[in-house]
C-alpha cells in the first residue's frame, strides 16, 4: 500500500508556485461565471493517479497536472516542459511527479528517467500547437498505484458517452486537487482532434485530464492544453477552452508505455 510522503521529505520536490491568483475567480482564464470546481481528497482511485508535475532548476520552475497511464509513465502537456524564458527544455533530473498530491504530502515523491515530447511539437513558433502539445514521463521506478486507461472516441459521440470531469492543480489552488464535475465538453468550439469545452479549468491544470465518468467505469478522453483568451482592463474573457483529445496520441502513447489500454 502506498504510504503518504511527509512534508519534510517533499521540500526537494515542492518548487515554484504557479502565478498569484486573480482577485476574483472569474477573473482567472478558463473559469466560467460561477465556479464549478470541488476540492477532492486523494484517497481514491482515480484522484490516487493524478498528481503534480514540477519542474525545478535554476530560474526554470513550473506547475502543471500529470495522470498515472502505466506504472511507470504519465501523461501531461508538452509546453508544461519547456522554459519559455530560456528556450530549453526541462532536463529529466529536473521535473517530479507527485501522485495524489494535498497539502504537502504525497503518495509518492517519483523523479523522472525520461521526457517524450510529441514528435513535431514545436513550442518556439509564437503560437500554441494545441494539436501536438501532449508527453509522457517515463518514472525512475514503478507505483504501485493504479493507472487511469485512455479511451478515444469521435467527438461526435461525446455528447451521449456519459458525465465528463476536469481535474488539475490550479494556480488559485495549488496544494489540492480541483475536479470540475459539471464539465460540459462542446466539439463545436474546436476542430477534431482539439475539444472544445466549458469546463472550469485554469492555469496549473495544463495536462490534467478530462475524465469520463461511465457505467461506474474511468477513464481520460483528453488532456488540458489551454485556450483562447481575450484580455480588457482587468477582465479576462476566455473565448473557448481546449483539450486535446485522446485519439491524437493514442498509438503513440501505446508504443511508449508498451501497453493499450
Amino acid at each position: 500500500m502506498m504510504r503518504f510522503v511527509p512534508k519534510l521529505a517533499l521540500a526537494v520536490a515542492i518548487i515554484g508556485m504557479a502565478p498569484p491568483a486573480a482577485r476574483a475567480a472569474g477573473q482567472l482564464p478558463g473559469i466560467y461565471g460561477q465556479d464549478t470546481r470541488e476540492i477532492v481528497a486523494p484517497d481514491k482511485w482515480p484522484w490516487t493517479a493524478i498528481g503534480r508535475v514540477n519542474r525545478a532548476g535554476y530560474r526554470n520552475r513550473g506547475l502543471c497536472t500529470g495522470t498515472l497511464i502505466a506504472p511507470r509513465h504519465v501523461l501531461t502537456a508538452a509546453h508544461c516542459l519547456y522554459d519559455a524564458g530560456a528556450k530549453r527544455w526541462s532536463k529529466p533530473d529536473e521535473v517530479f511527479f507527485l501522485p495524489g498530491y494535498r497539502g504537502g504530502e504525497a503518495l509518492a515523491q517519483t523523479r523522472v528517467a525520461m521526457i517524450h515530447v510529441a514528435p513535431g511539437y514545436r513550442p518556439d513558433l509564437g503560437k500554441p500547437d494545441f494539436v501536438s502539445d501532449w508527453a509522457v514521463l517515463t518514472l525512475s521506478e514503478a507505483l504501485s498505484i493504479r493507472p487511469v486507461p485512455l479511451r478515444a472516441m469521435p467527438s461526435a459521440d461525446l455528447a451521449g458517452a456519459g458525465r465528463f470531469a476536469a481535474a488539475g492543480f490550479a494556480q488559485d489552488r495549488p496544494h489540492a486537487l480541483s475536479v470540475d464535475f459539471a464539465c460540459r465538453p462542446e466539439p463545436a468550439l474546436a476542430p477534431s482532434p482539439l475539444i472544445g469545452h466549458r469546463c472550469n479549468a485554469t492555469r496549473g491544470q495544463s495536462g490534467g485530464p478530462l475524465l469520463l465518468l461511465s457505467g461506474g467505469e474511468v477513464a481520460i478522453a483528453g488532456i488540458v492544453v489551454g485556450g483562447r483568451y481575450r484580455r480588457g482592463g482587468e477582465e479576462i474573457e476566455t473565448l473557448a477552452s481546449i483539450f486535446l483529445g485522446t485519439a491524437a496520441f493514442l498509438d503513440p502513447v501505446a508504443r511508449i508505455t508498451g501497453r493499450r489500454n
